[in-house]
């Protein structure tokens, strides 16, 4: 399996944050933290995948950490997303964790 893939923004905000940014499709979700937890998950297993994709993500990149705050204060998610995409690109490589 790849060791990193690329993911849109707007998926790994919708992790880190908790929200659903617009467009962002429940498979995308799914991909994106099987890709990091390296396991099939479930519905009942998306809450505990959301927490544990949340703090990989920030780990991977440290400047998305404040990313929820951010988004708190925000008045607009497509403002939240755009400023963000500006920043970093709409495509982020996430990397595999090497779990050992």
């Amino acid at each position: 399996m790849d060791k990193a893939r690329s993911f849109h923004l707007s998926v790994v905000l919708s992790v880190i944050t908790g929200v659903f940014f617009k467009g962002v499709k429940i498979d995308d979700l799914y991909k994106l933290l099987e890709h990091l937890l390296n396991e099939k998950l479930v519905t009942l297993d998306l809450r505990r995948a959301m927490k544990a994709g949340s703090k990989i993500l920030t780990n991977q990149y440290p400047a998305l950490s404040k990313a929820r705050r951010q988004y708190l204060k925000s008045q607009s998610l497509q403002k939240f997303l755009t400023e963000h995409i500006e920043i970093f690109g709409q495509y982020l490589e996430i990397q595999k964790p090497d779990w050992k």
